[in-house]
């Protein structure tokens, strides 16, 4: 009976991590109002407000009338598709190949703007390697190994460069400066997208201990919520003292040198009780 119990926990805990995991990505589009995927597209003829996606790859086919935030391993704007505001990218490769009225701002190992694609307003990049055969309407800052000006390239305002540049310099209508503190940096890129992603995640991780506290534990798991529901203040009072003694007691440890190993390690151990115990709270809440 006991390993028939212990098997049945386990499958319990190991059904829940699956769920777990699966609607993860659920989690992340209901926060961001956007889309998570093998491969995302806004096919021709589509037209859509926005796009935020995260996936394998990202595809603009169709019209998207305002931003687009993509983090991908391919992110392309094809000629028949157009973004009415600005695009900010992050992944292996970016390719513009259609319009893109606003600002462009990328971080990638590969920058391609085609003959056809064009940028409204200014070009933003940190990338591995550039090339530039469309038209930038506004300034271009481009930090990359390797920058290759092509003969179709037209740039109407200043280029700030750092690495190699190569190719038709006399695309460059303004001032073409070498700034060597230009390099590639995805976070603003990626800056979108961090807090629902953080939030989607810690809510995935809550799920799991909670379930699994209550699978391997369940006559403790109702215990507490029993104590909890009969003695709420009594409980409040002994939660009170173990949060205010326990760091004390942690600090006094550390003071001594000798004992700080063994307060870093109570740190630790007391930081997941307190995560334990809000679990417990919010389970005896809903109990």
């Amino acid at each position: 009976m006991v390993g028939s119990s212990t098997r049945s926990r386990l499958v319990v805990i190991a059904v829940v991590v699956l769920a777990v995991v699966g609607t993860v990505p659920v989690l992340v589009a209901a926060q961001s109002n956007g889309q998570t995927g093998g491969t995302i597209v806004v096919e021709e003829g589509e037209t859509v407000d926005t796009l935020e996606g995260i996936a394998g790859s990202v595809v603009v086919r169709g019209t998207v009338t305002n931003d687009v935030s993509a983090v991908g391993g391919d992110v392309r704007i094809e000629p028949t598709g157009s973004v009415g505001g600005d695009l900010e990218a992050a992944g292996g490769s970016v390719t513009i190949a259609g319009p893109v009225e606003g600002d462009v701002n990328v971080g990638a190992g590969s920058l391609i703007l085609t003959e056809n694609g064009t940028v409204g307003q200014d070009l933003t990049a940190g990338v591995g390697s550039a090339t530039i055969d469309g038209t930038i309407d506004g300034n271009a800052e481009i930090g990359a190994e390797t920058i290759r000006l092509g003969e179709s390239a037209s740039i109407a305002g200043d280029l700030r460069y750092d690495g190699d540049l190569e190719g038709n310099t006399d695309a460059v209508a303004g001032d073409i400066v070498e700034d060597s503190s230009l390099g590639v940096d995805v976070a603003p890129t990626i800056q979108p997208f961090a807090s629902w992603l953080f939030t989607a995640y810690a809510l995935a991780v809550n799920l799991l201990l909670g379930a699994a506290l209550l699978a391997l534990f369940p006559r403790f798991s109702d215990g507490v919520a029993d104590r909890v529901a009969s003695g709420p203040i009594r409980s409040g009072l002994v939660g009170l003292l173990v949060s205010v003694g326990i760091p004390v007691l942690l600090i006094a440890l550390a003071i001594t040198v000798i004992g700080l190993p063994l307060s870093l390690v109570g740190g630790f151990a007391f930081g997941l009780l307190l995560w334990i115990c809000l679990l417990y709270t919010s389970l005896s809440g809903l109990a």
